[in-house]
């Protein structure tokens, strides 16, 4: 089965990519759901309650949209979980423009997002309004991160330490789970595919007059013992120790209570326990003798929130408590250097804002955040160690968002933060957008602009970790700029921006000796300039296509002092930025019904391309450009049931994301799903 794909790869490529090429060059009206337009030429409406997640789009036909409003940012579609054959939400902000997705190795290995060619670190994720950046490691890894459950994800790019804290220099992605109140959204799978992989899922709802209850549930499977050829003069071989056993349920109980003619109550418990095994053999890079056939990661991660809010027609009270607990235990018994390290890690904190309708064209918001975080590593090579790390955070968040019926909105915003350890420091943040073409809020033209102040605190690791942490470290600060347009006509709608950032601290694992041991220091600055487009169709139709593109012609690293090695790193280009970002979607569908907005059936074809990036700071690792193309069928075989094909990688494409890490071929699934 795996070499007939290839095969029908080499065939099929350049009429795939003849078909994407076509569709950005005609810029016709294929049709799909309409995107956000921009700034309406009307006051904000008044605050009412807080809205829960807004109802999930119709299964089949969503896509990435641009946000109107003064800063960039995209709304991702819950269909495209399925039909790019999903497994995290990383796969599908791929497709995002300005995101940036690593994972090393096959399903279950780390997977992380980065924004506007900044780092993963300094890239903030959401999770029902609360930051669930790892306090150890200071990024998300995706593969413990909800996916039956979520609702919504929306991309929000520029810094936004303002409003959102530490790590939000390249921006936010902000996912919310699903409620009991979207209503007849019960649902189970089942899947299988290459590699032994056998997923399944259900999600179930019990919804009253004033609350119910949300659960999701998910399983998945997977053997990935693959072959993979050589690369840069590491030998080629075969891929053992990589399976993965991964669970995940999310619960949400959610209730409102109406006290008056505009006074609602709203109270959530969210709930999410995700747990995994996977198999870990290590890099190639440093030769066989470094893979190992036993090495194994256990990961628990539970993530807990309770969100409160009151509000009426011209104020909102709302507060979020939650805690988070991370155990994470990496043992191998037999290489030359056994190891048996235990990491755990809590997380706590708070917020409480306060939300008030100033006038017609003012909102006035402020916020207070606290959060603590304790770890305990436990274990080195050879001798158990063991410490105990702990940080703390508080910021206070004041904004104004004006938005008048001339189609001008506003925002501007302050946030005081101190880090524990680190001076306390003042972040501003101005945004603003004006209505320059169209009669309504339906077509027109909108110009941005932004500027903003962000940082990022230095995790645990960086500062802690035992033998390899550096207590004296001081936060990351970056001067983040962007100017955009957003254009929406009956045939396309478009939104294209040049952003740019500057960070100064930059965090830098440097070497300390010969025998390959690293300390994280601040070194100097770095450089980020770049471009990205959206484009798609607007019409409705049986034919739709999208568009993102993204180009980085600077990430340089600005770095004076020389390393161990004595190499200077000054105008070398930063680690895992590749120089262009493409993915193309092209989607006819079967059965389809304009009113209602339906389909009984799919066909589609993706391709995305990377551009050439380095896979260390000294640029001696080139990892070459490369282009994947998915294809998915999908069909209703009866009035509750539908069946999805999808076979991914068809070019059969073995560049690994990150050096020293094979990757898989072509592959293929199938799923049953039954609503």
């Amino acid at each position: 089965m795996h070499a007939a794909l290839t095969g029908t790869a080499r065939g099929a490529l350049a009429a795939v990519v003849a078909v994407g090429l076509i569709a950005f060059a005609t810029a016709r009206a294929w049709g799909d759901t309409p995107a956000s337009s921009p700034p309406a030429a009307s006051a904000p409406a008044p605050i009412a309650s807080p809205s829960a997640s807004p109802t999930p789009a119709s299964n089949y036909l969503g896509r990435v949209v641009a946000r109107a409003g003064p800063r960039e940012g995209y709304n991702v579609p819950i269909a495209a979980l399925e039909r790019l054959g999903a497994r995290t939400i990383g796969d599908v902000l791929r497709f995002v423009p300005g995101v940036l997705v690593r994972q090393t190795g096959t399903a279950g290995a780390l997977q992380t997002v980065s924004l506007r060619g900044d780092s993963a670190a300094q890239t903030l994720i959401l999770l029902d309004g609360r930051p669930v950046n790892e306090a150890d490691t200071g990024v998300t890894d995706f593969t413990s991160m909800p996916l039956d459950g979520v609702a919504t994800i929306t991309v929000l790019e520029g810094g936004l330490s303002s409003r959102y804290g530490s790590g939000a220099i390249g921006g936010v992605v902000e996912i919310t789970t699903k409620h009991a109140s979207h209503g007849h959204d019960d649902s189970a799978y089942a899947q299988i595919g290459y590699q032994g992989e056998f997923a399944a899922g259900a999600g179930v709802s019990a919804a009253g007059a004033d609350g119910g209850l949300r659960v999701d549930a998910f399983t998945r499977y997977a053997q990935n013992t693959f072959d993979y050829p050589g690369f840069e003069g590491l030998a080629g071989g075969i891929r053992t120790n990589s399976d993965l056993h991964a669970t995940d349920v999310t619960l949400c109980a959610c209730f409102a209570f109406a006290t008056g003619a505009d006074r609602t109550w709203h109270a959530e418990l969210h709930v999410d326990d995700n747990t995994s095994e996977v198999g870990v053999p290590g890099s190639i890079e440093f030769g066989p003798e470094f893979v190992s056939e036993f090495a194994r990661q256990q990961r628990d991660v539970q993530r807990n929130s309770l969100n409160l809010s009151y509000g009426t027609s011209t104020a909102l009270t709302s507060a979020i408590f939650y805690v988070d607990g991370r155990r994470l235990h990496f043992y191998d018994s037999t290489p030359s250097f056994p190891y048996d390290t235990l990491t755990t890690a809590t997380q706590r904190g708070f917020s409480i804002a306060q939300t008030i309708q100033a006038g017609v064209a003012n909102v006035v918001l402020a916020k207070y955040e606290s959060n603590g975080a304790v770890a305990l590593f436990q274990g080195t090579i050879d001798t158990p160690e063991q410490v105990v790390a702990r940080t703390s955070t508080t910021e206070l968040y004041l904004g104004d968002q004006y938005q008048s019926r001339g189609g001008t909105h506003a925002d501007a915003a302050v946030q005081f933060a101190h880090t524990q350890g680190t001076a306390s420091t003042t972040l501003p943040s101005f945004a603003l957008s004006q209505q320059v073409g169209g009669t309504s809020g339906t077509f027109g033209t909108a110009v941005r602009a932004s500027y903003a102040r962000a940082f990022r605190a230095p995790d645990l690791d960086e500062l802690y970790f035992p033998g390899f942490g550096n207590p004296h470290l001081q936060p990351e600060y970056a001067t983040t700029f962007d100017a955009g347009v957003q254009t929406r006509s009956d045939a396309v709608d478009a939104s294209a921006t040049f952003f740019g950032s500057d960070t100064n601290n930059l965090i830098v694992d440097e070497p300390i000796d010969t025998m390959g041991d690293f300390l994280p220091f601040n070194v100097g600055r770095a450089r980020v300039r770049g471009f990205d487009l959206l484009v798609n169709d607007v019409g409705i139709s049986r034919l739709g296509w999208q568009l993102a593109y993204t180009a980085y012609p600077t990430a340089k690293d600005l770095s004076t002092e020389p390393d161990l090695n004595g190499v200077v790193t000054t105008g070398n280009r930063l680690l895992y930025r590749p120089t262009t970002t493409t993915g193309i979607e092209v989607l006819w569908r079967t059965g389809y019904s304009p009113q209602p907005r339906t389909a009984t059936g799919e066909e589609g074809v993706d391709v995305l391309v990377i551009g050439r990036q380095y896979g260390d700071e000294e640029n001696t690792h080139l990892l070459p450009p490369y282009a994947t193309v998915g294809l998915h069928v999908r069909r209703d075989v009866a009035p509750h049931l539908s069946l999805l094909v999808r076979v991914d990688n068809l070019t059969g494409q073995r560049v690994p994301q990150v050096y020293g890490y094979p990757v898989l071929g072509t592959t293929f699934s199938v799923r049953l799903t039954a609503k």
